[in-house]
């Protein structure tokens, strides 16, 4: 079944449902894949290791899961350490010219 929106307009009842609540078409048809178990239990192995070790980072974490026979990269640890809200906590560079400081040198 079509909807008339205007003389030459027609639309069917999904997109109708689209424009009736202002709802993307995108957000509809998005269904997450889940998580597979294997990646489940490398994010556990990297919670374990983060709390270890808070200053390491995706490519310490990779070498620490490498040594533990886990298999992964470098660009999958830090998309999973992302997914988790996981960052290296180490001390972050200073801008001097922000600071006011001036020229140190």
């Amino acid at each position: 079944m079509a909807i008339r929106l205007s003389e030459n307009y027609f639309v069917n009842d999904v997109l109708a449902h689209f424009f009736v609540y202002d709802v993307l078409a995108l957000n509809i048809y998005y269904v997450p894949k889940p998580v597979s178990a294997a990646v489940l239990v490398l994010m556990r192995q990297i919670d374990e290791l983060h709390l270890e070790h808070p200053f390491m980072g995706a490519r310490m974490l990779r070498d620490q899961l490498v040594r533990k026979s886990f298999r992964a990269g470098r660009k999958h640890v830090s998309t999973l350490m992302k997914r988790m809200g996981i960052e290296a906590l180490y001390r972050k560079t200073v801008d001097y010219f922000q600071k006011g400081y001036g020229v140190l040198f």
